[in-house]
């Protein structure tokens, strides 16, 4: 089994923090919005912000580093820049906002208190069916600023292309659907609860908007969400748990899997995954690669289920040679839980596995070599 995509490295949990202190987004969300004047023409960016009115998405120590390299790039192709002043979002600002190719810009920029003020207006802009086709071209863009994973961004993205699929029929919501889902799937977990009860409830959406003959598309996506959906059943956040629950009895009917629907609907989390590890036996090492990563969660919960459903997974499964459980117990023994529960518990299914592992016939690969079948 491969150990791909396992771990839950630090560095990502960083990334996700990264921004938090320029962007303070709770007391900001009022009846003000930044809007754009011309700026002389040789004007350069710290220029810009430095002669922007004090505003917590802006005022703050450390810009300059998450900048980065579009800080440069911005100046040298932008021959003017936007002045954000506070003003009221009435019709007439709003539609002075309704600049595709100047937003498009800004969108390149690798800053994060302009792309946070970017967003911004396009959530008000995407609110209103007369201005959502220019909201709709951006939507790409829009889309990579996911990848900085800061939960002020995040929540701005989600919440554009909630307005933007609402607008839309499903002729022209299905391609963005079917583009979209995969990139939600990491979001579901987000370290903010917001950002993971958010990204699942847009996942839902996204489902619906598909139309019924590229449903087969979409239904890769369906199942990679089904373990990540399992497991936030047992979030600490009540809301993200039982949003979990709706959701992944959603993708139970998408996927027409009745058994699974019934399951949902009880909300038993050990019945379901019984349910899916013997449902198909060619799954049981996705789900295994999926559920790895729960090893290092912030959460004891989840922790404690991931050996669990880990060791559950290896001792049903009849397509796991002594290669595959060797991760499996290497993995288990890189996990050095703190919690004494789950501590021991890892340690009991590491020895589980290891009798396992020497009742296990040699691998394929390893037979062939012995018959000299095999160089």
């Amino acid at each position: 089994m491969a150990a791909r995509g396992c771990g839950q490295p630090e560095g990502r949990r960083s990334r996700q923090r990264k921004g938090a202190a320029w962007c303070h987004a709770q007391g900001t969300e009022g009846p003000c919005f930044l809007l754009q004047a011309q700026l002389p023409q040789d004007e350069h960016l710290d220029r810009h912000l430095g002669a922007c009115p004090p505003h917590p998405a802006l005022s703050c120590q450390g810009s300059q580093e998450l900048r980065g390299d579009g800080h440069a790039a911005g100046s040298a192709h932008l021959s003017r820049l936007w002045s954000f002043q506070m003003m009221h979002p009435t019709e007439h600002v709003l539609s002075n906002l309704r600049d595709p190719k100047k937003l498009l810009t800004l969108l390149s920029l690798n800053s994060l208190p302009i792309l946070w003020l970017v967003l911004r207006a396009l959530v008000m802009l995407s609110e209103t069916s007369q201005m959502v086709t220019d909201v709709q071209v951006l939507l790409p863009e829009v889309m990579e600023t996911l990848q900085y994973e800061n939960t002020h961004i995040n929540m701005k993205a989600l919440t554009i292309f909630k307005n933007v699929i609402r607008h839309l029929e499903k002729k022209e919501a299905s391609p963005i659907a079917l583009t979209l889902a995969g990139r939600l799937l990491p979001l579901f977990n987000d370290v903010s609860s917001e950002v993971r009860e958010c990204s699942m409830l847009l996942f839902k959406d996204l489902m619906e908007s598909v139309l019924w003959w590229k449903k087969g598309e979409m239904k890769k996506t369906v199942h990679r969400a089904i373990i990540p959906l399992l497991f936030r059943m047992s979030d600490n956040t009540e809301s993200v748990a039982k949003v979990s629950a709706v959701i992944l009895l959603a993708c139970a009917k998408f996927l027409k899997w009745k058994q699974l629907e019934q399951l949902a609907q009880t909300e038993d989390i050990w019945k379901i995954g019984e349910y899916l590890l013997k449902q198909k036996r060619s799954r049981v090492e996705g789900y295994l690669q999926q559920s790895l990563p729960y090893l290092w969660d912030d959460q004891t919960s989840l922790r404690q289920m991931a050996v669990k459903f880990v060791a559950f997974a290896a001792m049903h499964s009849r397509d796991l040679d002594k290669e595959d459980l060797h991760v499996i117990i290497t993995f288990l023994r890189m996990q050095c839980d703190t919690h004494p529960s789950i501590r021991i518990l890892a340690a009991g299914t590491i020895e589980i596995l290891q009798r396992q592992v020497q009742q296990q016939p040699a691998s394929r690969w390893a037979r062939l070599k012995a018959l000299r079948c095999w160089p």
